[in-house]
């Protein structure tokens, strides 16, 4: 039986799927650095008291203009108040820089 769709149809449906599946995975938190980071974090820091460390990620960024103006890990960043203990954590401890107020 011949189908009433020319060859081609059939190529560019699965182009055009593939392209979608491949946009999804670009987003996907094992390609996308700052989203993985942030899930992590999340996942770590489910039961913190935010308002303490809220008080605690001003005194960190206040001290370290450099971490308070990080995409990732200041002020305006993609973790929020999270992101100065993660910088804490994952760099400062090791660069000697001091947490807490």
């Amino acid at each position: 039986m011949r189908s009433r769709f020319p060859a081609w149809v059939g190529f560019a449906a699965f182009a055009v799927g593939l392209a979608i599946y491949a946009a999804g995975a670009l987003q996907s938190p094992l390609m996308d650095e700052k989203t993985g980071e942030m899930l992590r974090v999340l996942a770590r820091t489910a039961d913190i008291d935010t308002a303490a460390e809220e008080k605690l990620a001003r005194a960190y960024w206040t001290r370290y203009p450099d971490v308070a103006a990080s995409p990732l890990y200041g002020e305006k960043g993609g973790m929020g108040v999270l992101g100065a203990r993660e910088h804490y954590m994952n760099h400062g401890r090791r660069e000697g820089r001091i947490w807490g107020p």
